[in-house]
């Protein structure tokens, strides 16, 4: 079976592992610059910056700063591998099969059709999930420099979704959907242009909407140091204490370091939220007021108060397990249907 599925499909395993082949060199020869740049911001001093090093350590991280356009790129690739591989190795997987007429003869040997269907997407399967491991491992190594200095979050979409957790997972249900809509449709063209358009729906869909979600699921709260009403998402560099950045620009103040920033309010006298007008006269009375303490302590002095909720950093490898077992789980569940249409339709 092993030696029938790589005769067929040997075309797409060997464009498929040629897309790797492409993208892991490409991450690996624009990593190690990258790096050296960051060992040199540490071997600098820079964490801490000084009035000595405060030049050469604006530079370099000018420098780390311009090499997010590759990061970016970097994950857009890989966003785009479970919608080309879902449509060119899953659709056709079954699809050709009915449109060829070949299921006539090669369902009727010996070996069972649910039987010869499972061996063939497993081996097609192990074979993808591996290299898109390989190729989420590179990516988290890449965008380390980037985390640390808080320039980018491994909590944001673009990051989360393509770990060697979550990328192997996407790509498993890309290659199941593509599948299950090959033998649902047995026309092959017509697959592969339903099975783009339904992992791509469902990656915009997630990245916009799903992952915020899901994140915002059994949060932390605690008070914190305003500094305006509008609020962000980006977690606290791992090497500037507990000072981070807001989604929209907002400076935010939080604990633990590497935490996710998922909303934030303030409470009145009596602790309830007050809405966006309310926000408005408070903030502006705040900061017209000559501050000689923090804005934290003038909010405590008025019996008002500033609160944010944050995932901790350490449950970050917990929602990227929940993820990928939600869509494994949804992997599973499509090749037990495509399994029952083979049986039912042939």
């Amino acid at each position: 079976m092993t030696r029938v599925t790589w005769l067929q499909h040997r075309f797409m395993v060997l464009g498929a592992l040629g897309l790797f082949g492409c993208l892991a060199a490409y991450i690996l020869f624009v990593g190690p610059p990258l790096h050296a740049l960051y060992s040199q911001y540490v071997s600098q001093g820079c964490p801490t910056p000084n009035s000595a090093n405060v030049g050469a350590c604006v530079g370099l991280e000018s420098q780390i700063q311009h090499s997010a356009v590759t990061m970016t790129f970097i994950d857009i690739a890989l966003h785009v591998l479970p919608v080309v591989l879902g449509m060119f190795v899953g659709a056709p997987l079954i699809a050709r099969e009915f449109e060829s007429g070949t299921y006539r003869f090669t369902w009727t040997q010996g070996m069972p059709r649910t039987v010869w269907f499972a061996l063939k997407f497993t081996l097609l399967a192990v074979v993808i999930t591996s290299g898109t491991c390989v190729l989420g491992l590179l990516a988290s190594s890449y965008s380390g420099p980037f985390n640390a200095l808080g320039l980018l979050s491994r909590w944001q979409s673009g990051e989360f979704d393509v770990t060697v957790l979550t990328l192997s997972a996407w790509t498993l249900f890309g290659l199941a959907l593509g599948t299950f809509v090959g033998s649902l449709i047995k026309r092959t063209v017509s697959a592969m242009a339903v099975t783009g358009a339904s992992i791509g729906g469902l990656l915009i869909a997630t990245f916009w909407k799903l992952d915020y979600f899901l994140l915002g699921i059994g949060t932390k709260a605690m008070k914190t140091t305003p500094s305006g009403s509008g609020f962000g998402a980006l977690n606290t560099a791992a090497d500037s204490g507990s000072f981070g950045n807001g989604r929209y620009g907002a400076k935010v103040f939080h604990e633990p370091v590497g935490s996710w920033v998922v909303n934030g309010w303030y409470t009145g006298a009596k602790g309830e939220v007050l809405d966006s007008l309310q926000v408005r006269k408070l903030v502006d009375k705040m900061y017209s007021a000559n501050l000689s303490k923090s804005p934290a302590v003038w909010l405590a002095q008025h019996h008002d108060a500033y609160w944010v909720s944050y995932q901790p950093a350490n449950r970050f490898w917990m929602f990227q397990s929940v993820e990928a077992v939600i869509l494994v789980g949804l992997a599973l569940v499509l090749a037990w249907g495509t399994a029952s249409l083979i049986r039912r339709r042939a």
